[in-house]
């Protein structure tokens, strides 16, 4: 289905016997483009907007994912592959004019200021409370395909695109020399005091710890275009994980996600908890399988449509699977979340055979994504998605709004948007309907659903209800907002009432000013 010039290159192994995670960014994503569309002008744009969102387009998406012929229209292009339309009209003209001057001080200037300037990368990237608190150190990384331990190799094709040499710096992955350095995990994310060591440990809810793992590389892999932040801090390794476990005795349910650059919605194994080898991810593991309290693990993964080779044919898959076993064996609940974003994603072969496997080892396999402009904001494809999900054996679990990072003004819709197509999907599958939870929007407070609309004395509004929050007396909370057919966030929202002040900021308005 998909127009290509032919497969990516074959699997290099590294020197530690791992099977190499091929991937693209800076340049030879560029050059990607231009081989597999045919068009110079959209290998220019990618290469312009990648200077300010880093991306990484693995080699199973770039295979089996992204339909070329369909360039630029094609949802997964649209979700994966640098755009144009990412950046303001001015934004993009000057880190273009930057870019053809030479001037590699100037460009660098030019994109971080456009990256700050429109928010673009957010400091953090997971879809919880709190401000995390730094502990420990870190230790080996342990990660798969991480740059500087195994090369980058190049890709020829029919069209000339010349293969490149392995490459093991950051710098020259990035395409200039130092642009990395806004997303370096060595400076901002020190813990305070000069030790070095990083904090990727994060306590939202009483019961509950997020355990930020570590991704390879100063530069860190943009997985998508909807999740362009800034690196998160990884966590200082299993001993700092049992530390806060210890001082926290009321923790019962642990939470593993990418804690490397720019965790997401994976293209490649780099942003991903899978992408640990089995022997540090089992290091992280036994010290939850040593506490009786522990009742669930769950795991943020996007690795099963971005590398499904993870559970197949990895030197390591059936020890990883034989792990997850004994987590499931010992009593405890595992939950592996996977970020599916688009019906594509899991009709691969190789994603079906890695389906299978997951399944055998007891997990509940649970999915999640945002509704994004260009990628999914039709009810149909919601539909069809759930459908083949509940047939697959998983379980549709939410429907989350698209955050303030990366280029919100290209994939955010207003929250009355989100709110239609969720409803009218569940509406389409009311088999999903039991477990799927939606529009969720993450704030400062938690997780709070958006349940529809409401028409109130004063006029119409959001209905909201709290999931889970940092101080659980507010959790099952209502409140209403009023209803705003402009608004993308929790932050725009203003309270129908007082009374609702205590899960929406801001304040109500006047009576005059409700008019």
């Amino acid at each position: 289905m998909r127009s290509r010039t032919g497969p990516l290159w074959g699997a290099p192994v590294g020197t530690n016997g791992v099977p190499e995670a091929r991937s693209f960014t800076g340049r030879r994503l560029g050059r990607l483009v231009a081989c597999r569309t045919g068009r110079d002008d959209l290998a220019h744009d990618a290469d312009v907007v990648g200077r300010v969102l880093p991306f990484e387009v693995g080699a199973h998406a770039a295979d089996e994912l992204i339909d070329w012929g369909r360039a630029p229209d094609d949802p997964l292009y649209r979700l994966l592959v640098p755009h144009r339309d990412m950046l303001a009209p001015a934004d993009f003209a000057a880190v273009e004019t930057a870019l053809r001057s030479g001037d590699r001080v100037r460009l660098r200037t030019v994109a971080d200021g456009v990256r700050e300037r429109s928010a673009l990368c957010a400091p953090e990237a997971l879809d919880v409370p709190g401000a995390p608190e730094d502990l420990g150190v870190p230790e080996d990384l342990g990660v798969l395909g991480a740059p500087g331990a195994l090369g980058v190799s190049g890709v020829s094709c029919a069209s000339g695109l010349p293969g490149a040499s392995d490459v093991s710096g950051a710098s020259e992955i990035s395409g200039i020399s130092g642009l990395h350095g806004a997303f370096d995990t060595s400076g901002a994310s020190r813990a305070p005091g000069g030790s070095g060591g990083w904090s990727g440990l994060r306590h939202p809810y009483p019961e509950t710890l997020c355990v930020l793992l570590p991704g390879p590389g100063r530069t860190g892999p943009c997985p998508c275009a909807s999740c362009s932040r800034r690196s998160s801090r990884p966590a200082g390794g299993p001993g700092a994980m049992a530390a806060r476990l210890a001082r926290h005795p009321g923790i019962t349910d642990v939470r593993f996600t990418a804690g490397g650059p720019f965790p997401g919605p994976a293209v490649g194994p780099s942003a991903d908890p899978f992408a640990l080898r089995t022997e540090r991810f089992a290091a992280y593991l036994a010290p939850l399988l040593a506490l009786p309290r522990i009742r669930t693990v769950r795991v943020d993964t996007g690795a099963v449509s971005s590398f499904p080779g993870r559970f197949l044919d990895a030197p390591d898959a059936d020890d990883l699977l034989r792990l997850l076993e004994r987590v499931v064996a010992s009593g405890r609940g595992l939950d592996l979340v996977l970020r599916v974003s688009h019906p594509r994603e899991l009709c691969p072969e190789p994603a079906r055979r890695a389906l299978g496997r997951l399944r055998a080892t007891g997990a509940v396999l649970r999915t999640r994504a945002a509704v994004l402009r260009h990628v999914n904001d039709d009810a149909g494809v919601w539909a069809r998605m759930w459908r083949e999900q509940l047939g697959l054996g998983l379980v549709p679990y939410r429907v989350a709004v698209e955050r303030d990072a990366g280029p919100r003004r290209y994939f955010g819709l207003p929250l009355a948007r989100a709110l239609d197509v969720c409803a009218e999907a569940v509406r389409r599958t009311p088999e999903a309907a039991r477990t799927v939870r939606g529009p969720v929007l993450s704030t400062d407070l938690g997780a709070l659903a958006l349940d529809g609309t409401v028409r109130l004395p004063g006029g119409p509004a959001f209905a909201l209800r709290a999931l889970r929050t940092r101080d659980p007396s507010l959790t099952g909370v209502r409140a209403h907002a009023r209803f705003d057919p402009t608004a993308h966030g929790w932050n725009e929202l203003i309270p129908y009432g007082p009374e609702d002040e205590t899960l929406i900021p801001g304040k109500p308005l006047t009576p005059e000013g409700a008019l």
